[in-house]
């Protein structure tokens, strides 16, 4: 899904493993942080990926590390 704000996008993924989110991080030029990493059981990974445009196209990442609660 993306979500745009002024000249910058959002980009918002889920990944089927841990390590394929730890993989996008790693490619964020600009940083990035993982929430709930030490949670009891991760099984759901989320990441959003903000695109900063005006800076040449730059990438800042945020990791969630889910449980899932069987809701």
């Amino acid at each position: 899904m993306l979500v745009t704000f002024g000249k910058n996008v959002v980009e918002i993924q889920y990944w089927e493993t841990k390590s394929e989110l730890m993989c996008c991080l790693s490619q964020c030029d600009l940083g990035s942080i993982l929430l709930s990493e030490d949670a009891d059981s991760e099984q759901k990974f989320y990441s959003a990926l903000v695109h900063f445009q005006w800076l040449g196209i730059h990438y800042f990442g945020v990791g969630i590390c889910a449980e899932d609660r069987g809701l």
